[in-house]
């Protein structure tokens, strides 16, 4: 069966050529391919490709381009990309594109590797973070990125008073990106990985609800449904979104609430935030008695009916809520801008107080590491600090000396 005729494309696999210039010795390759051309006899006329391997060297690693074998070596994994019969990078290829392209548009690279596993507002902060990584990096060659330089960022960003939480989370996006290129074999040593803190980051202030606020902030609230809404908030330490997404078959009329799903920033209906917040969590006897109180008075008891519903029984918008419910609250009692976070912290923060253990609350609110739970949501009440320099002045007071 004869052949079928080529029209367009590469003709063969080329070669390579060692080139004296007055800047030295380099390797380049060749090929010839075929272009459509209808003026032609054939259909198609011949042209000439060139591609420029690199310069040649006496001395390096193992595939370093020392010899001819070492050039021919490294244009045969690349030459079906150079030369268009695939549209595929090879990894030595993809180390001359920006770091911006990695992250973003390669195929194989880190954005679409790992979004299919984001939820809830990590889109939204990875775009936010990335914004700032892009501006300083994104036009760079990923070879050409240095650990000096990414911590000069780091530092940069601490000086102009970006928050801990910034800083740390663009040394996190920083490795996690360059750790895929490692994996990919696009570079040798992720320029990332000894990235530290600058010791001048600024720490946030996390504001977080006390007990006393929290009572007038129940007592100034009229609707039944919202005062439910911010107890389970406060006393169980919900996320936002598991509040807007319980459904009623997640009550088990008792003292168990199951949290499965969660209202995204979107509106849409997702999964909890990790798998680790899917699990039960305990409610207290006078909640679960207002829960089995308010099912007789809401809009849709159905199993699969959200228990707190809009007018029109579909999920409640939780941005509409804090704006109508929580912030008004909180102006009568003094805080401005009341918001979800000073709830989980609120439960966090009273109950080690009232002597609950760490690994309890980290139970409860379902963080991965205990020190999520005491470094992030449990604050230090001033009154309980006092009392413990006090009891430990006592105590130093009464050792003997000798």
């Amino acid at each position: 069966m004869p052949r079928k005729k080529l029209l367009f494309g590469p003709i063969g696999n080329g070669w390579v050529e060692e080139v004296r210039t007055s800047a030295g010795t380099k390797f380049v390759a060749r090929w010839q391919y075929y272009v459509v051309d209808p003026a032609e006899p054939d259909g198609r006329r011949r042209e000439s490709g060139y591609y420029e391997i690199g310069p040649k060297v006496y001395d390096g690693p193992k595939d370093a381009l020392k010899s001819q074998t070492a050039a021919e070596k490294k244009w045969a994994a690349i030459r079906d990309s150079v030369m268009g019969r695939t549209e595929q990078l090879p990894a030595c290829l993809k180390a001359d594109k920006t770091f911006r392209w990695f992250a973003e548009e390669d195929p194989d690279g880190f954005r679409k590797r790992r979004e299919g596993r984001w939820s809830g507002s990590t889109p939204e902060w990875y775009d936010y973070i990335t914004k700032k990584i892009f501006a300083r990096f994104g036009e760079t060659k990923i070879k050409d990125l240095k650990e000096q330089d990414l911590q000069a960022f780091l530092n940069q960003l601490a000086d102009d008073d970006y928050s801990e939480c910034v800083v740390k989370n663009s040394r996190l996006y920083l490795r996690a990106i360059l750790s895929e290129a490692l994996q990919c074999r696009i570079i040798d040593v992720n320029p990332a990985a000894r990235l530290i803190k600058p010791r001048n980051t600024h720490k946030p202030q996390r504001q977080w609800l006390e007990v006393e606020k929290y009572q007038q902030i129940i007592e100034a609230t009229g609707s039944q449904r919202d005062r439910l809404m911010m107890k389970i908030l406060y006393i169980i330490g919900l996320r936002r979104g598991e509040l807007f997404g319980l459904q009623w078959r997640d009550f088990d009329g008792k003292g168990t609430l199951y949290i499965e799903r969660q209202i995204l920033e979107s509106l849409k209906v997702g999964p909890a935030k990790t798998d680790g917040s899917i699990a039960p969590v305990a409610i207290s006897e006078d909640i679960a008695l207002e829960l089995t109180e308010w099912k007789r008075w809401c809009p849709n008891p159905a199993p699969d009916a959200w228990i707190f519903s809009s007018e029109r029984k579909t999920h409640i918008n939780p941005s509409h809520w804090r704006k109508t419910a929580l912030i008004p609250a909180g102006n009568k009692v003094g805080i401005v801008k009341l918001n979800y976070q000073m709830f989980r912290r609120g439960f966090a923060t009273e109950a080690h107080d009232q002597g609950a253990s760490d690994k309890s609350i980290q139970g409860q609110l379902r963080h991965a590491s205990v020190n999520t739970s005491r470094n992030n949501y449990m604050q230090t009440i001033p009154a309980s600090q006092r009392e413990a320099v006090q009891n430990f002045s006592k105590l130093v007071g009464i050792k003997k000396v000798g």
